[in-house]
């Protein structure tokens, strides 16, 4: 019998006993606390050089509220929180910060009830002197889980030494419609890849916190555990396939397709801390108003065990549906969403509950999972824990190696690599802006936190003359020509041009934001990230006129699309000697660049999207069932380049045969588990190591749907020593060989089955 008087304080008993014990002593308004995460973090202390000093935003607060259930961005830093490297909090007096605030946090609600620190780090964490890793959409061009886990363990050691407890990281939206302006934040267009993307990503965070199969709140907190920290993936689901691309938007998703699609990725979240919910609707269901896809589909069928958090102000969104509002939040709570987010929803469930409209049971359902995950990440019984070192070297390493992995070559007539050439021209709007390499949900930068690409290709070629002109901007149209003119006279007087073009995320503290942090007034030479979509796929301003005068000089053009979302590309391809697709490198970018251009290392980076040849004939996602449809009257209805395209210097290593373990298997060994091996030989043809990435993907009939015209059920990346030979092998299970039937539910396929590994395959009869 336990000698402590309070079992919710006693370390030996489960979790579940443990909060069941607290819950039971709690008031209405105490649980209700619990679910609320209303204030904005950076408000909660003011800085004045060394000192910080907690405001009377929070402490006026916790006079009138009885505990905090998360805390949002206390260390956040960006033009929307107007926090800068003067204001805000830097690494060195991050923890004590964090620990001061929780102090108040605990000693204002009766039971010490501690608050989650929440931190956004959909590419590092969004704070002052950070390391901010390639965006998503880029590092997905790796085919590198273990990469990933490495940055994510990374992540988390930096974030947990400033004394975070879950970081919001995107890895649930899929990059179906490239106009949408998020795009940036997808791993790629397919469930099956980011599934294998989010899952690393998972164990980097948390490594293991939360086994698939147990339920963490029948044992008790673990000590053992090397993860102090949680992640809540975002978003559930369906954001990257709204109508016209457009932010919040509607998505027309049907419920086989969705099982299909993101059915992988659910099934990947199912170790996570948490989710956080989606703005858009599925044919019609908010997302946060959504039992089947939050309870039934996530929960149970998954086996998901964490909490579910709601996106910005999206249950005042939710709100708007329904006559009163206490009916939006009773629908919210049976869908599941159990933390809310700035809303004015979740504040009032006292009175919803006194008058009715609200079960308190839902209210203690949702404060039990809040309060589980609070013990469960030892925040509870140990809140000043001091965590691991953060080694910023060791990061910084796996982030040139990440950023080296992310950019794809996709042309290149012999340029690259380019070993001298005694004037260089580095032209173009990217070329020395350290915060287009970067991205949305960005911190201020330093001068000396990381080179542009201009000061990295300067130092890679000391014994070079390398010059720089803009060229012009990203898309101003005005004041233009003489940018565009002492662009061409450089390129003239030059003997190579290296040229970038795209888009950008930059943000500028003159801008204007929403409650959710969503831009709300358009920087004009910013055209990619939250709530900026485009309508057009073209390059901005008066860049299509730089590329065809620079063309024109005849030097041999090496171009570098900085981006976050596709652009046309056929000009560039047209009239360039060699294209590299960076997306947004990160603070190692413009040294991956470098290293890569000067062929120190080679490029291995391969499409995690098909790439369009313009936005009339989206969506080209490779996974779209099959259709007879011819082209277009006026255009290809292929994308311009397709999934898993990548070059490298040399020649690309071969599938010379693929072969499967079995010819024939039966539809109930493979129900009962039995799995199907495919051996694919790789032979590597060059005189130096190369590496490949091998796609696997299945094809069959259900007699029943429609099937897909391509199925990618696996991957793997490999480096092959010179003229190496080597068999890789891939395990592939019953999931690897079905599809959604007429009553949604999960149909094997009937007789010849097609297994294909980079254009090899093999057949085998499923019966």
């Amino acid at each position: 019998m336990s000698k402590v008087k309070e079992k919710f304080r006693d370390r030996a008993l489960p979790i579940r006993t443990r909060v069941n014990d607290l819950l039971s002593r709690m008031t209405l308004e105490e649980k209700v606390a619990q679910l609320r995460q209303d204030l904005y973090g950076w408000k909660c202390y003011q800085r004045d050089g060394d000192e910080v000093a907690l405001t009377p935003y929070l402490t006026d607060y916790l006079a009138k509220t009885p505990g905090i259930g998360c805390l949002y961005g206390v260390f956040r830093a960006d033009p929307w929180s107007q926090v800068t490297d003067e204001t805000g909090i830097p690494s060195a007096l991050s923890r004590d910060t964090a620990f001061r605030i929780q102090k108040q946090v605990m000693a204002a609600n009766r039971f010490g009830i501690p608050a989650l620190f929440v931190e956004e780090a959909p590419h590092g964490h969004q704070a002052l002197g950070s390391v901010s890793y390639p965006i998503n959409i880029g590092k997905g061009n790796s085919y590198d889980p273990a990469l990933m886990e490495q940055m994510a363990t990374q992540i988390r050691h930096e974030m947990a030494a400033k004394g975070v407890h879950i970081a919001l990281v995107s890895t649930m939206d899929l990059a179906r419609d490239p106009r949408w302006g998020r795009t940036e934040e997808c791993l790629s267009e397919d469930g099956v890849i980011a599934a294998k993307y989010t899952e690393a990503i998972v164990k980097g965070f948390q490594g293991d916190l939360i086994y698939a199969g147990e339920d963490f709140l029948d044992q008790p907190v673990a000590t053992h555990t090397t993860a102090q920290m949680g992640v809540v993936l975002k978003h559930v689901i369906g954001q990257g396939d709204t109508l016209g691309g457009h932010n919040s938007g509607s998505s027309i998703i049907g419920r086989r397709e969705l099982l299909d699609i993101y059915g992988p990725l659910l099934h990947a979240a199912r170790n996570a801390v948490g989710v956080m919910a989606a703005y858009n609707d599925i044919d019609g269901v908010p997302c946060h108003g959504n039992p089947w896809l939050l309870t039934d589909l996530l929960r149970k069928q998954n086996g998901f065990q964490g909490l579910i958090m709601a996106d910005g102000s999206a249950l005042d969104r939710l709100a708007t549906n329904y006559t009163q509002p206490g009916l939006a939040a009773r629908q919210a709570l049976t869908a599941g969403v159990e933390e809310s987010l700035w809303d004015e929803l979740y504040p009032h469930l006292v009175e919803y509950v006194t008058a009715g409209l609200v079960p308190e049971a839902l209210v203690d359902q949702a404060a039990f999972k809040i309060l589980a995950i609070k013990f469960l990440l030892g925040v509870f019984d140990d809140p000043f824990k001091t965590p691991a070192a953060f080694d910023e070297t060791h990061a910084q390493s796996v982030n040139l190696e990440l950023a080296e992995e992310s950019i794809t070559m996709v042309k290149n007539t012999g340029i690259l690599p380019l070993k001298t050439a005694a004037k260089i021209a580095v032209i173009g709007p990217s070329a020395d802006n350290r915060y287009d390499l970067l991205g949305d949900y960005t911190a201020p930068q330093t001068a000396g936190q990381h080179s542009t690409i201009y000061q990295a290709i300067k130092a890679q070629y000391p014994a070079s003359d390398v010059r720089y002109a803009k060229g012009c901007a990203i898309r101003d149209h005005e004041h233009q020509p003489q940018l565009l003119n002492e662009a061409v006279a450089l390129a003239q007087a030059s003997d190579v041009v290296i040229l970038t073009l795209g888009g950008s995320s930059t943000r500028n503290f003159g801008m204007r934001f929403g409650k959710n942090g969503a831009v709300s007034s358009k920087g004009i030479n910013m055209d990619s990230g939250e709530n900026v979509d485009l309508a057009s796929l073209a390059l901005g301003g008066e860049q299509p006129a730089l590329l065809e005068a620079l063309a024109k000089t005849g030097k041999p053009m090496i171009t570098i699309m900085v981006e976050g979302r596709p652009h046309e590309l056929e000009q560039v391809l047209a009239k360039s000697a060699a294209v590299l697709l960076a997306w947004y490198p990160g603070q190692r970018g413009g040294d991956a660049l470098a290293a890569l251009i000067s062929g120190q290392v080679a490029p291995s980076g391969h499409l995690n999207i098909s790439y369009p040849r313009s936005a009339g004939q989206l969506p080209v996602y490779h996974n779209q069932r099959r259709n007879p449809a011819p082209d277009y009257y006026d255009e290809a209805k292929s994308p311009l380049l397709t999934l898993g395209t990548g070059l490298s210097y040399g020649e690309t290593p071969v599938v010379e045969r693929i072969q499967l373990d079995q010819t024939t298997v039966s539809k109930v060994t493979l129900q009962d588990g039995a799995k199907l091996q495919a051996m694919a030989l790789v032979h590597n043809p060059n005189d130096t190591a190369a590496t490949a990435v091998l796609l696997v993907a299945t094809n069959g009939l259900t007699n029943n749907v429609v099937p897909r015209a391509s199925h990618v059920v696996d991957f793997k990346r490999v480096t092959l020593a010179a003229h190496e030979q080597r068999q890789v092998t891939f395990t592939l299970e019953a999931t690897a060989f079905q599809q959604t039937d007429f009553n949604y539910q999960p149909r094997l396929f009937e007789g010849p089955v097609t297994v294909s590994v980079n254009g090899q395959s093999a057949v085998f009869t499923i019966q």
